[in-house]
């Protein structure tokens, strides 16, 4: 990752706001289409990657050998937040995990009649398993 990425972005508009929820609305309801093949799992992982590397200062080569390890640490080993990133790519374990979260929150909505807060303990630069669902969804 370039160092001069690492720069913290300008304030955007309620309307570059509202544009960046539709597109990652539009991604996210591609891959909970309960008719999405899958062999077109991959195009709409590539997507959603591609989605949030625009919003991003991490910009990584996947094809890169250097991305697909584990990395030895002190106390294990250890995935690099670009490497992280990558994960998305595992097209069905992301529609499986972006589908059983929308799974819990409606039924957390349908059982609560109040507000649901959601703890996502997930990790990784781009939170790809709870952020896509968000715009489903109203404050």
């Amino acid at each position: 990752m370039n160092p001069e990425q690492n720069t913290i972005p300008e304030p955007i508009s309620p309307e570059q706001q509202q544009a960046i929820q539709s597109q990652l609305k539009a991604i996210t309801e591609r891959f909970l289409n309960p008719d999405l093949a899958k062999p077109d799992m991959p195009a709409v992982a590539q997507e959603l990657l591609g989605f949030y590397h625009g919003l991003s200062p991490i910009q990584v080569d996947y094809d890169n050998p250097r991305y697909k390890y584990l990395e030895q640490v002190k106390h294990g080993k250890g995935l690099s937040p670009e490497c992280a990133g990558g994960c998305i790519l595992d097209s069905v374990r992301t529609a499986r995990y972006l589908q059983a979260g929308k799974a819990a929150i409606d039924a957390a909505l349908e059982k609560f009649d109040a507000p649901v807060q959601v703890l996502y303990a997930g990790c990784g630069p781009f939170a790809p398993l709870m952020l896509p669902l968000l715009p489903l969804y109203t404050p």
